[in-house]
């Protein structure tokens, strides 16, 4: 009979469709499984917000002193609080504050220049200028330079409550008691009167040489001691106040 070779291939046909099915699907499968691969983010990188610029304050000068608050409240702006405040000040001290570079005017430059014999190039000027101006505010001090300090003192407050006495220490005509003196050299000749009243008061004039021209000791002067110093002559006192030349 010639119905079998149909059958046969039909039953071929049949058997290769039902073996190529799973593998179709399983493709299908695989394909629809597979995650799909996304672009990379461009999101912007935050940029850091920028600081504020601090804003410059101009260097100036202020006095500080501890002892009319020791609590940190003595700081003054001007020379004329502290010249209300503290008739009598001693400690005080001049701080430069501000974050300008300072650069001196003409006339702080000439203290500057004043005073520099003494530091010798070991201090900045505002230092040296700061110095100078503490003598403007106390009204009493003492030390090896002092007649360079208040000279140069004098040129930054020439309207002082002391100034005379500023005065008269940058030329040497007043100066304490205490250590030698060289009359026409650290101190002008002429006639001397000490703080009144002197109590145990000593006082020595010398030769060049060191040989004694005059000295006392005065036990108690309700006036002041006076003396007179020649050129050439050394001086030496104790315990006799501050001396301030008279004629």
């Amino acid at each position: 009979m010639k119905i079998a070779r149909p059958l046969a291939a039909l039953t071929l046909l049949a058997v290769l469709s039902a073996c190529g099915a799973p593998s179709e699907q399983a493709e299908s499968t695989t394909s629809s499984a597979s995650p799909q691969t996304q672009a990379p983010s461009s999101k912007p990188t935050p940029k850091p917000t920028p600081k504020p610029t601090p804003t410059p304050t101009p260097a100036t000068f202020v006095i500080d002193c501890p002892t009319y608050d020791p609590n940190g409240g003595g700081r003054f702006e001007s020379l004329e609080e502290v010249w209300a405040a503290l008739p009598t000040a001693k400690s005080c001290t001049a701080v430069l504050i501000g974050s300008d570079p300072w650069i001196p005017t003409p006339e702080q430059q000439a203290v500057i220049d004043t005073i520099a014999p003494h530091w010798e190039g070991r201090e900045t000027p505002e230092n040296a200028y700061g110095v100078a101006l503490a003598q403007c505010a106390n009204q009493a001090y003492d030390g090896p330079w002092v007649q360079l300090w208040a000279r140069a003192a004098a040129m930054i407050c020439p309207t002082a409550p002391h100034a005379a006495t500023l005065a008269g220490r940058g030329d040497g005509s007043v100066f304490d008691s205490g250590g030698s003196r060289v009359v026409g050299q650290t101190v002008p000749a002429g006639t001397y009167r000490s703080t009144s009243p002197a109590e145990n008061c000593y006082w020595e004039r010398t030769t060049g040489g060191g040989d004694t021209v005059a000295n006392d000791f005065v036990t108690f002067a309700a006036d002041g001691v006076t003396v007179e110093l020649r050129d050439g002559e050394g001086f030496t006192s104790s315990d006799c106040g501050i001396w301030s030349r008279i004629g």
